[in-house]
């Protein structure tokens, strides 16, 4: 596997503030096994609309390396899965490290052993976390499947605050 800087992919390194979000925490129940088996192996195509959001600050070295924090005393939490698979708040960001496979950027954590690009595969979660910078701003991209049945989005904009 490469680095960004091993492929020149530095568009995503830096530092970035996230400025819009979108969740389901409840997510989205499927008896569709075919579906669910798809959802975190193929890229995200016609992503939900985003509503304004902060406290979430992304750094992004020359070298992959990521950290992920919440602003001190944000107003608003937000929605994250946490490196061990659980849903949770801004508070639980966690460090790991971007890499590149395929033409597409993935976070992968410090914390977890990972699955192919998947940042978690524990046979109860299932997280692939992609990256897509364009220009200055940056798509985070969190894809979880949960008891084989149980589909979440969350997308995450950031903006280049460097």
């Amino acid at each position: 596997m490469l680095t960004l800087d091993e492929l020149g992919l530095n568009a995503a390194s830096g530092t970035w503030e996230l400025d819009a979000f979108h969740g389901d925490g409840e997510g989205v129940l499927t008896s569709d096994a075919r579906l669910a088996r798809s959802w975190t192996r193929s890229p995200a195509e016609d992503l939900p609309p985003l509503s304004p959001a902060s406290g979430l600050t992304l750094h992004i070295s020359d070298d992959g390396h990521l950290d992920e924090e919440a602003a001190a005393g944000a107003d608003e939490q937000v929605d994250i899965f946490a490196s061990d698979g659980v849903l949770g708040t801004t508070a639980d960001a966690f460090p790991g490290r971007v890499l590149c496979e395929g033409g597409r950027l993935f976070v992968l954590s410090d914390d977890e052993e990972p699955c192919g690009m998947r940042r978690l595969s524990d046979g109860d979660t299932e997280i692939l976390d992609e990256l897509r910078p364009a220009g200055d701003q940056l798509l985070r991209i969190v894809s979880v499947v949960t008891d084989d049945s149980t589909l979440h989005r969350f997308v995450y904009r950031y903006s280049r605050a460097d």
